[in-house]
């Protein structure tokens, strides 16, 4: 049986290595995503959550992909989250695309997630897959 999970919605795109989750971005979703369909939405990013809210997120995506067995590689994740806690929608091995994708650069703007993906899949661990994310000047 299903219910509406009332409370705003999050997506958040990570790198397993190794069974650990490493968060590469977590999106707000700011549209208010009510009713029985949701149309697409503007994506923000870096969230604008509490830094304890959004351990939370990640501290339930992590524990989903451990429980449906994923090790290595990407992980695309969507979430509610209520006064009653963090509700998962979607966790999969696969990443964010179109323009969410484009969005994210890695080791200072030279490294696209897809080229972090890869670089990961093909078991370069070190730059650029521990390159830290690259925000863009504010």
């Amino acid at each position: 049986m299903e219910d509406y999970i009332p409370g705003i919605e999050l997506a958040l795109e990570g790198l397993l290595e190794d069974g650990q989750l490493r968060t590469l971005a977590l999106f707000d979703k700011p549209d208010p995503l009510e009713g029985p369909f949701f149309q697409e939405t503007i994506y923000v990013t870096p969230s604008r959550l509490p830094a304890a809210q959004q351990t939370r997120v990640q501290d339930a995506v992590r524990d989903a992909v451990r429980a449906i067995g994923l090790q290595h590689g990407a992980v695309h994740a969507e979430v509610r989250c209520n006064a009653a806690g963090v509700y998962l929608l979607e966790a999969a091995p696969r990443s964010i695309g179109g323009l969410c994708a484009r969005a994210l650069r890695f080791a200072s703007g030279n490294v696209s997630l897809e080229e972090l993906l890869l670089a990961a899949a093909l078991g370069a661990t070190r730059p650029p897959c521990n390159a830290r994310r690259a925000l863009p000047a504010s």
